[in-house]
């Protein structure tokens, strides 16, 4: 079951949303920002992610991205290997996270669970930034 420690994350409140993410699918996706004040989900496989939003702010409204710490992340996408606790998270093309397996994606963090395979739904992540150079591997830089 996915969770997140709120006293130990650092959040992000001073950025508005670029469209509605008022719905509950919207919620625990990874986001960038797009001009330093506003932010969008993240669109491309492997882009940069600043973090997860946590709230479901609609357009022109503040949200809540956490970026550091331990959250709930969503995956989407339902056509993928399984993948074990401390598996690097890139974000995918449709705003969730995904396996990190190549060194030009962005790694944002770590899975702290297991994730089954073709499976969708809130997983728990630890936010690291550790940015390009991912392998995948466990361990591994």
């Amino acid at each position: 079951m996915a969770f997140s420690l709120p006293t130990g994350n650092i959040n992000i409140g001073v950025l508005t949303a670029a469209s509605d993410y008022n719905d509950t699918t919207d919620q625990y996706c990874l986001v960038k920002t797009t001009n330093g004040t506003t932010f969008r989900k993240t669109n491309t496989l492997g882009e940069f992610a600043a973090g997860v939003l946590t709230d479901l702010p609609s357009s022109g409204t503040a949200g809540n991205v956490c970026v550091f710490g331990v959250t709930k992340v969503r995956v989407n996408s339902g056509s993928h290997a399984a993948w074990p606790a401390g598996t690097k998270v890139c974000c995918s093309t449709i705003g969730g996270a995904r396996s990190s397996t190549t060194i030009t994606r962005y790694t944002i963090g770590r899975f702290l669970e297991n994730v089954s395979s073709n499976s969708t739904g809130l997983y728990t992540i630890m936010l690291t930034h550790e940015g390009g150079g991912s392998s995948g591997t466990i361990g591994a830089a």
